[in-house]
């Protein structure tokens, strides 16, 4: 009786339409939640382990992704702290903060979901926008909103099947738990484990429905050959939306943010994100870089004095690319900061050198 209870529970995952997202069958969808929901806590705490465990299941770029989005949504919480704190009060999260955590705002999260994708080489962009501020006490939210004058959220364009899909691993959660099945060789099944199901209502979701109540600050992230005003994207009627520009080739825009890891402090992103929406995170991204001895870290990803010297390098080659694109220069700032980081090199050094 317990066997055909089960036959019938799983003949009746086969009539279950899958969203029309995904060319993964339900099965498959359910098999990798299950994966993901499964993954032992000292993996998760590691983002080289678990990108690693999820890179080595995943056989496609769309499976991959599938799970990397499914572990943000499973395993991972808003947290409401960080979101209140003022941006003096604030640290920038790692990528392996974040994993480490299990917790973030908007932009640890798309930049987590950027760093997994990166690892497996999926192209991706982080995308920067604004969407409607919900208002929160304690927690609750509240049945109004209310709109801010600049760009307060953060989501992804990622790239699989050769197009480009629309994802925000942030405004997901765990739906139900289900209990996943296997065949038998000999044609039975048999329970497996648990498996959260993933809300994936903001993965690869149409451009109609994404962009329903958000604005992105740069055209490309919309991937889309037509693209509406920044002010008038929003607006439900076509006939109501303003064209900024037909036959938009956003597919070179978004590969250049995948392969050129100086694509936001080019010239080309500056004039095309300031044309459209006067807004550009240049700024954010370079303090990042200037912010290396206070971002969060782990014991994944500590500071060694390999780690300085390779920095410096790194952030003089950038320094040099802005400069030869924009004119900007930064050679104060630079020397100042390395200063701070040649000293806690050497401070590392000798630390070292006691334990011998």
């Amino acid at each position: 009786m317990k066997k055909i209870k089960i036959a019938i529970l799983f003949a009746s995952f086969l009539f279950i339409i899958p969203r029309a997202f995904s060319q993964l069958s339900y099965e498959k969808q359910k098999q990798l939640d299950s994966l993901v929901t499964n993954i032992d806590r000292v993996t998760l705490k590691n983002l080289d382990s678990v990108h690693l465990f999820i890179h080595d299941f995943g056989i496609t770029d769309e499976e991959k992704v599938f799970m990397f989005y499914g572990l943000i949504s499973i395993h991972y919480k808003y947290d409401m702290k960080r979101f209140r704190e003022s941006s003096k009060e604030s640290k920038e999260y790692t990528p392996y903060y974040t994993a480490y955590k299990r917790k973030g705002v908007c932009r640890d999260f798309s930049a987590l979901f950027l760093e997994l994708c990166k690892r497996s080489n999926i192209p991706c962009a982080e995308v920067h926008g604004k969407v409607p501020n919900s208002i929160f006490l304690d927690g609750i939210p509240k049945f109004f909103t209310f709109k801010l004058k600049y760009p307060n959220h953060a989501w992804n364009v990622v790239k699989f099947n050769g197009t480009w899909h629309h994802m925000d691993p942030t405004w997901s959660h765990i739906t139900k738990v289900e209990k996943y099945y296997e065949y038998e060789d000999n044609g039975e099944i048999f329970y497996v484990s648990k498996a959260k199901r993933a809300d994936r209502t903001y993965y690869d979701i149409p451009f109609e429905e994404m962009y329903d109540k958000r604005q992105a600050c740069h055209p490309a992230y919309y991937a889309q050959d037509t693209v509406f005003s920044f002010k008038t994207v929003k607006r439900d009627k076509i006939e109501n939306r303003k064209i900024y520009e037909i036959d938009f080739n956003y597919s070179r825009s978004l590969d250049s943010m995948f392969l050129n890891p100086y694509y936001y402090f080019s010239s080309e992103y500056l004039s095309s994100s300031n044309s459209y929406s006067g807004y550009n995170y240049f700024w954010y991204y370079l303090n990042y870089q200037f912010d290396f001895l206070e971002n969060k870290r782990t014991k994944f990803n500590k500071i060694t004095p390999e780690l300085c010297n390779e920095h410096l390098a790194n952030l003089k080659t950038l320094l040099e690319y802005i400069e030869k694109e924009n004119g900007y220069t930064y050679e104060d700032r630079f020397e100042e900061h390395e200063k701070e980081v040649l000293k806690y090199r050497d401070k590392l050094l000798r630390k070292n050198m006691r334990k011998f």
